[in-house]
């Protein structure tokens, strides 16, 4: 979507992993986003500049998504035991982003490499409750926005800290810098809570 809340595209692609990583197909979902706009199963947060839409009600998909390639073991999941709240985010730990750099391969050039995420860690730098926000400076690119950020907890269980949405200049003792900017998982199931 654009700042005026306008759809940019009628239709997008979501691709996710196989349960089995050794599949070298992922799942691959078509969205009508028109379609899922009007029919309640979008829920947004501008503000925290996040998105959630509803691809599946009560084991049916939803009106506006299609199946387009699904693997043999079904796509991986997240767990919510998986996930961290913001307050018990932890600063000066290391935070990885698996974001899509589409703004670093070259026009023309084959974009299968768009499939794989590419991993970059940082630390966690700040966490403002007041703004919903995780401050942190792993190097973020066009194209990571969306991005899940996460870290390892002890006994080094992944656990999902939040969605990655953009670069700000940042003032540190090191001198300026550009932090990277995620929405913690909070906002995202406050909008899942919103779906009826």
């Amino acid at each position: 979507m654009n700042d005026t809340k306008a759809l940019v595209k009628p239709f997008e692609l979501v691709r996710g992993n196989a349960s089995n990583p050794d599949e070298d197909r992922g799942y691959v979902l078509e969205l009508d986003l028109d379609l899922l706009q009007r029919s309640g199963n979008w829920k947004e947060d501008l503000e925290h500049d996040v998105l959630v839409v509803r691809f599946m009600w009560d084991s049916k998909l939803t009106e506006g998504v299609r199946v387009k390639y699904e693997p043999p073991s079904g796509p991986a999941m997240v767990a919510f035991p998986s996930v961290l709240r913001l307050h018990d985010i932890a600063l000066q730990q290391s935070v990885y982003l698996a974001g899509y750099r589409v703004s670093l391969i070259p026009r023309g050039a084959e974009t299968s490499e768009l499939n794989v995420p590419k991993i970059r860690e940082g630390k966690t730098l700040l966490k403002n409750e007041e703004k919903g926000q995780i401050v942190s400076d792993y190097l973020a690119v066009g194209g990571d926005s969306g991005a899940p950020v996460f870290m390892f907890a002890r006994g080094g269980a992944a656990k999902l800290i939040g969605i990655h949405i953009g670069r700000q200049d940042c003032s540190t003792p090191e001198g300026p810098m550009k932090c990277a900017i995620a929405t913690p998982m909070n906002y995202i199931f406050l909008l899942i809570s919103s779906f009826k």
